[in-house]
């Protein structure tokens, strides 16, 4: 029973934070758009778009795919069937390396556009990043701190914040939907993903040093956690302001 409860443990960490991410913000996400036309998107999460596509393609170089064409932001043709916003085309081999490295492609725009909010927080609000940071490093909520958080913003609602609004809203309309061919190798590929944690839990294991690899699963999961919350929570903001513009 042990041994069914840690695979199951080995398993969830491995993959279940990448998933839950990935299909509670594109849920969102799709919700917002259908809110909107397409030439509405295309304007209004054209930095989104450009990010979504970017993520694609350096996620497909990273793991050594041919690319064969991308396109970061195109103008859709409804007329003849195209709603595309941008594509990347790329080959992918049958082998563990293209499996992993399609799921992983396929996910890389919720990675890229997380990493581009919080990156630009960080640089336009250094002030309030650093105290969201030790917010997350004591790993409990401290309502002092949330205040001074909350403080630090309206204190600062000068051109910065008006910024990062901004591109943030752009991101969050045009940047986290993933498309069925998105998620087309989520299956097998994280599936072998999880695998390989399990297999590499039990080498470990042979040298008495298994612990190692749920404490580096541990300490990866709980960041994305975090961070899907905090995206899910602007990705709302963004849903509800553009139901009432309605």
């Amino acid at each position: 029973m042990t041994t069914i409860y840690t695979i199951i443990q080995l398993i969830l960490l491995s993959v279940g934070p990448l998933l839950i991410a990935a299909y509670s913000l594109t849920a969102v996400n799709n919700n917002t758009k259908k809110q909107l036309s397409i030439n509405q998107q295309l304007y209004l999460g054209s930095i989104g778009i450009i990010i979504h596509e970017s993520s694609h393609a350096i996620m497909a170089f990273i793991f050594g795919f041919r690319i064969d064409e991308v396109k970061l932001i195109k103008r859709p043709h409804p007329e003849i069937g195209d709603n595309s916003l941008g594509f990347v085309r790329y080959y992918s081999p049958s082998n563990l390396r293209g499996k992993i490295g399609g799921a992983m492609t396929g996910i890389a725009p919720i990675i890229g556009c997380s990493i581009a909010i919080i990156g630009l927080f960080s640089l336009l609000l250094p002030q309030s990043f650093n105290l969201l940071v030790e917010m997350v490093t004591n790993q409990q909520f401290n309502g002092s701190l949330f205040s001074k958080l909350l403080t630090s913003l309206f204190q600062n609602w000068s051109s910065h914040l008006i910024l990062w609004l901004a591109i943030t809203i752009s991101i969050t309309v045009g940047g986290f939907d993933l498309s069925s061919a998105d998620r087309t190798g989520f299956g097998l590929g994280f599936s072998l993903l999880a695998f390989l944690n399990v297999i590499l839990y039990y080498v470990f294991s042979l040298f008495n040093q298994q612990s190692l690899i749920m404490t580096l699963l541990l300490t990866i999961a709980g960041p994305i956690i975090f961070v899907t919350i905090l995206m899910l929570f602007l990705l709302l903001v963004t849903n509800l302001i553009v139901k009432s513009l309605k």
